[in-house]
Order: structure tokens, then sequence, then C-alpha cells
């Protein structure tokens, strides 16, 4: 698989085609700095001469990474939403 088959599959799950569109430009401004972001983790962490169903399974574990870690900022967000209701 190609890099750009995991840029295909990402972008039909992206909204508006900006995946595809930070792909061939990853340095333009094309206003979404996630999709932007989707990209340049995809290019870091997907081997780009393995067999499809490592690069698959590498795709999935970075985005994974990335739900954790933007879960974490959230969560933390709730938590402050809740101590400033408690002020009241």
């Amino acid at each position: 698989m190609s890099r750009g088959d995991i840029i295909f599959i990402a972008d039909g799950a992206y909204p508006d085609g900006l995946i595809s569109m930070y792909a061939s430009d990853p340095h333009g401004d094309h206003g979404d700095e996630l999709a932007k972001f989707i990209v340049l983790e995809l290019d870091d962490t997907v081997s780009k001469n393995m067999p499809l169903e490592i690069q698959l399974h590498e795709a999935i574990n970075a985005m994974e990474g990335v739900r954790e870690e933007i879960s974490a900022v959230i969560d933390a967000f709730d938590k402050a939403l809740v101590e400033e209701r408690r002020k009241r």
C-alpha cells in the first residue's frame, strides 16, 4: 500500500477533503490544523515499505494514540468546568 492509499482512507473519513489537500501541500494554509496534524502523524508513523496489514495497524495505533491524548484534554476541560461550577 502506498502513502496515497493510507491518505485516501483517512480522507474518506474526514470532512471536506482536507486530508488530501494537506497530503499534497503539507505546508499550505488550508484552514484545518487537525487535518494537517493527521497527515503529519501518518507520515511519521506508517512504514512506507511494509505490507498493507502492518501499515493499517500502524495507522490505527497512531490515530488511537491521538484519540487518547485528545480525550485526556477533553477530560481536563470537563474537570475544570465542574470545578468552576462548584465555585458558584
